[in-house]
């Protein structure tokens, strides 16, 4: 059974110029993003991982800042595909897919498995706003899933920066353990790896959504989203290394916002054309 989420939230915020290294380009012909990790490659040997590459304007970082270099691929959902890997250097970052009664579903998901050879795991996406002004409003949604369960829930959870390093939850609550409704909470299980059935995985997927208003998005300017896998959570262990996965990440300025931003910039061609044309 799939669960959505969905939340209004206000936000005032600064925006700093970002590296054009990779990034993802938002413009007034094309104010939408969309990431369903399709190209991600599904095989169980590792496979070169380049930040700003693999998935341009995606990073992959760790607390415990360990190499992030390859990506393997890995399957659950019956007993003879349940092949998830482990948390080390060069297999913690995952290209997953379902298997189901008729095999592999073919939608391939971006996770991980947190451990304590990278602790915290956070993917981070990069756009530049390239609209020639500034945005008020835009709007993010994304899926989760979850393939193996270990220690207690651990968390996923969705934060904004505009300098890449002070994170906060989308609705202002708070950082980790924060009450944000983009937040994912995976099933607890008992000390041993539980890996999940072709139900269960199924039963782990929500979605969520998200409107943004109260912006002040600049142009030229970089807004970050993260995606932080939380293994040491507050009030838990720190012995959690589940298997999650996110995926449909979409972003979005509203029609009417990019229609306004397109019409102020055709306003003002239409007055440059207009002076060049009395100077004749």
């Amino acid at each position: 059974m799939k669960k959505t989420n969905s939340v209004v939230a206000l936000l005032s915020c600064a925006f700093l110029i970002g590296s054009l290294h990779g990034q993802v380009s938002i413009t007034s012909e094309n104010p939408t993003y969309e990431q369903d990790f399709q190209s991600l490659v599904i095989n169980q040997l590792q496979t070169p991982w380049v930040d700003n590459s693999t998935l341009p304007g995606w990073t992959v970082t760790s607390s415990n800042a360990v190499a992030n270099g390859n990506y393997r691929a890995g399957f659950a959902g019956t007993s003879s595909s349940a092949t998830l890997g482990d948390s080390s250097s060069g297999d913690f970052i995952k290209s997953l897919q379902i298997n189901g009664p008729s095999g592999l579903d073919g939608d391939t998901r971006f996770g991980n498995r947190t451990g304590s050879a990278p602790g915290n795991v956070f993917f981070t996406l990069e756009l530049i706003n390239n609209t020639g002004s500034e945005v008020s409003e835009f709007s993010l949604g994304y899926e989760a899933a979850q393939f193996l369960a270990r220690g207690e829930n651990g968390l996923l959870e969705v934060s904004y920066s505009f300098n890449n390093v002070d994170f906060t939850t989308i609705d202002g609550s708070g950082g980790l353990g924060g009450t944000s409704s983009m937040s994912y909470t995976p099933l607890g299980s008992p000390s041993s790896n539980l890996i999940l059935n072709y139900a269960q995985i199924n039963e782990s997927i929500e979605s969520f959504s998200s409107t943004i208003s109260g912006a002040s998005w600049g142009d030229s300017t970089s807004l970050y989203i993260q995606f932080a896998f939380w293994r040491d959570v507050p009030g838990g262990s720190t012995g959690n290394s589940p298997v999650l996965s996110i995926d449909d990440v979409t972003f979005a300025i509203p029609e009417s916002n990019a229609f306004s931003l397109a019409g102020g910039i055709l306003c003002v061609v239409l007055v440059g054309v207009r002076r060049l044309r009395n100077r004749a």
